[in-house]
């Protein structure tokens, strides 16, 4: 099995490096090994993805202030980056609005390729980063970029039932203190705050696999998830985007910032 497709977008630092972004989830592209597998109804498989995420940082401005930025391009509901790799191919049998999008399962052994192909290389490159990072930096650091929407839905009341309804603005994530130090999220936290009133530390998420999985392997390293709510930046009917120039602007300062500082 094999494939042409453009799976992740490396943006390596142009000067010294300090530190690693990760948006997993923003990727639109349906492999074609795994179109089979799913509905052909693009609006629906879109449901749940990062919408634009890329798009609301200024990679440039990352790579000239020593930041990497490693970008995967497949659709989550085809593979999805934030699972554990028993559970990420063709995770999400139905999307959070509860239409199902997967229509068949593949054998054993072709799942194992798919896994292969289509998620091993971003843990691959995101473990060769930080150790090269490491080489560097005593404590190197991480943050893995994504979006929510802004008002949650049955699904995400099932999973955290405790969430209110209305999202923050931010939510920063470090599953309640294991990932990284309190200065570090701290830091973002209030230089956030600065632009944005809603925003919160572990609540309504608490970080997922990325965050977990690199707590893991990596013990020096600081490293912490980053929701945005969708209601920021996009219509989440209808997907078209606002002028977002203010909060590209200023998430990529706070960044900046916290990787500069730390």
């Amino acid at each position: 099995m094999s494939t042409n497709e453009n799976i992740l977008e490396l943006y390596p630092a142009t000067t010294e490096f300090i530190g690693i972004l990760s948006i997993p989830h923003s990727g639109e592209i349906v492999p074609k090994e795994l179109k089979g597998y799913l509905i052909h109804e693009n609006w629906h498989l879109m449901q749940d993805v990062d919408y634009r995420v890329h798009e609301l940082i200024d990679i440039t401005a990352l790579q000239n202030a020593g930041i990497t930025v490693l970008k995967s391009n497949i659709i989550r509901t085809a593979v999805d980056l934030n699972r554990s790799r028993e559970l990420a191919l063709l995770n999400w049998k139905k999307n959070s609005k509860d239409v199902e999008i997967v229509i068949s399962e593949p054998k054993p052994e072709i799942a194992e390729s798919l896994l292969g192909l289509f998620y091993d290389p971003y843990y691959e490159m995101l473990n060769t980063l930080i150790y090269e990072l490491g080489s560097k930096r005593e404590t190197p650091s991480l943050v893995d970029l994504h979006s929510m929407p802004g008002v949650a839905e049955e699904y995400h009341l099932k999973i955290n039932p405790n969430q209110t309804k209305i999202r923050p603005d931010f939510c920063l994530s470090d599953v309640n203190g294991e990932t990284c130090t309190q200065e570090f999220i701290q830091f973002i936290s209030n230089d956030l705050a600065k632009d944005y009133e809603n925003v919160t530390i572990n609540s309504p998420y608490f970080g997922g696999h990325v965050t977990r999985y690199l707590n893991q392997k990596h013990k020096r390293l600081n490293n912490i998830q980053i929701e945005i709510s969708r209601s920021l930046y996009m219509n989440e009917e209808n997907k078209e985007l606002k002028n977002n120039s203010d909060l590209k602007n200023n998430l990529t300062r706070s960044l900046i910032n916290l990787f500069n500082q730390f």
